[in-house]
């Protein structure tokens, strides 16, 4: 009997204890997790790796917000489905980031954060 790989997820937050704590939650939900601090750091995770979604927080000041989504859907990565995690409004995300397919408040319950991930990467194994 084959084992089902488990969809990937890799969640990009320069906060190493918040990003820890969403690998704990996403995990927790039936996904396996990479974590990567910076989009440097992100980008190149996502080179080498196959991923099914990000989870990205865009309150980072590494790069203007109108480019994260163009690092990270780079090449082969154009379907890779970014779900935004922030303290900010979605109307104020909006207006400073585009390419996006999800989003979820940082003060919001991280159950959604999961919901949201299901929606873009479809069922996961039972």
């Amino acid at each position: 009997m084959s084992e089902i790989a488990l969809k990937r997820i890799l969640v990009v937050d320069d906060e190493e204890d918040a990003a820890e704590a969403l690998r704990f939650t996403i995990e927790e939900g039936g996904y396996e997790v990479v974590t990567a601090t910076d989009i440097e750091d992100a980008t190149a995770k996502a080179s080498e790796e196959k991923f099914d979604a990000t989870v990205l927080d865009v309150s980072m000041n590494v790069l203007s917000r109108l480019e994260v989504p163009k690092k990270l859907r780079a090449d082969r990565l154009t379907a890779l489905p970014i779900v935004v995690l922030t303290e900010v409004t979605e109307q104020i995300v909006r207006k400073q980031f585009t390419g996006y397919d999800g989003f979820v408040s940082k003060g919001a319950d991280l159950s959604e954060l999961v919901k949201q991930l299901a929606l873009l990467t479809g069922p996961r194994p039972s």
